[in-house]
């Protein structure tokens, strides 16, 4: 029978960690500008998406703002309503919805306000591969 040893897990993360920190920072420089000039995009007067963004990028912007100018932004998260359907309460997963209402209400734009949670989300996925 072979014996295998087990490292203890300080020494496991010790030799683990500098991998997942370059796995982490690679996918941060390879799809941070490709969220950001895909996600929303300003050039004057007028706003761009991506095509991957056709899909629910309306009621993510419809949430972020009731939740930074709207409704929602005076009433308690128990309480939140939804801005496509009047006078029913939100059952959609808006946790990072608010995070970008809070990052637009503390100065940052509309575009960088969703680029930033987008960001961290997807490195998070990465680093947990």
């Amino acid at each position: 029978r072979i014996s295998i040893p087990r490292l203890k897990w300080s020494e496991e993360v010790t030799l683990w960690w500098p991998a997942w920190f370059a796995v982490v920072v690679f996918g941060c420089v390879v799809y941070g500008p490709l969220f950001h000039h895909h996600c929303l995009s300003r050039d004057g007067d007028r706003w761009f998406v991506g095509g991957s963004c056709f899909g629910d990028l309306a009621v993510h912007l419809q949430l972020i703002t009731s939740f930074a100018y709207g409704t929602n932004s005076l009433r308690p998260f128990w309480l939140f309503e939804s801005p496509i359907y009047a006078g029913s309460t939100l059952v959609y997963p808006f946790l990072i919805d608010f995070l970008s209402a809070v990052l637009l209400r503390s100065g940052m734009s509309l575009s960088a306000a969703i680029w930033v949670p987008s960001v961290l989300i997807a490195m998070s996925m990465v680093g947990l591969l």
